[in-house]
């Protein structure tokens, strides 16, 4: 239900903004834009593997790493489901994925799946406390990060 004043609403836009801006920080191994989708203690956790990083540091060391790759990887996320209660919501949101193996590559489709998410509110605005990916395939490609030519 939306409240009269459309605070529903704005929150909503607000957690589909933080969505894309997590997907633009992927696609542009921005560490530190992609830690800022997190609170400071904030987990992202892979329901595939059991991995998980926590906290801003080890957030942000996990985009370095795929920095250090060729490969390439674009998020679309799509039919977010958002849950408001007061200053904590739960999202569920489909996500596609599509890779390069090089900066010159073609663009290949190679998985669909899905986050689950708590957030909170913060003076900064809604942020990932928790984040969990369950990817719809039993081998990831990006447990493989194909070395970077040394031209970049």
């Amino acid at each position: 239900m939306t409240a009269p004043d459309g605070s529903r609403i704005a929150d909503e836009l607000e957690i589909h903004r933080l969505n894309a801006l997590y997907n633009w920080a992927c696609y542009e191994r921005d560490a530190e834009a992609y830690a800022a989708c997190f609170t400071p203690d904030g987990v992202y956790e892979s329901g595939n593997t059991g991995s998980r990083n926590s906290g801003h540091e080890a957030l942000a060391a996990g985009i370095r790493a795929a920095a250090d790759s060729a490969w390439l990887m674009g998020h679309v996320t799509a039919d977010s489901l958002v849950d408001i209660d007061g200053d904590e919501a739960t999202q569920k949101v489909f996500v596609l994925l599509y890779r390069r193996e090089s900066t010159d590559g073609d663009n290949a489709f190679f998985a669909s799946g899905r986050y689950q998410d708590s957030l909170v509110r913060t003076a900064g605005g809604w942020k990932y406390s928790h984040r969990t990916s369950y990817i719809d395939r039993s081998q990831l490609p990006w447990a493989r990060h194909a070395p970077r030519s040394p031209a970049g």
